[in-house]
């Protein structure tokens, strides 16, 4: 966290105690072992401006990495 902070210098107090107040709670799309289905997968936008089948690979690996039990958020 000393890292982080030093990064972001004088801001760093405001960066990292903001709390928003115009969108709440209910409206994020919060990851999980599902995100890319629950959020990414019915859209019409292409994965980061990649050929359909790099995209679709790249989406894929992000979400291995979700269910991963070797991956753990800190």
């Amino acid at each position: 966290m000393t890292n982080i902070v030093s990064i972001l210098g004088d801001e760093s107090e405001s960066l990292l105690s903001h709390n928003c107040k115009g969108i709440s709670k209910d409206q994020l799309q919060l990851p999980g072992s599902d995100f890319i289905d629950r959020v990414t997968a019915h859209s019409d936008r292409k994965a980061f401006q990649r050929p359909m089948a790099e995209g679709v690979a790249l989406l894929n690996a992000i979400q291995d990495a979700y269910l991963s039990q070797e991956i753990t958020v800190a």
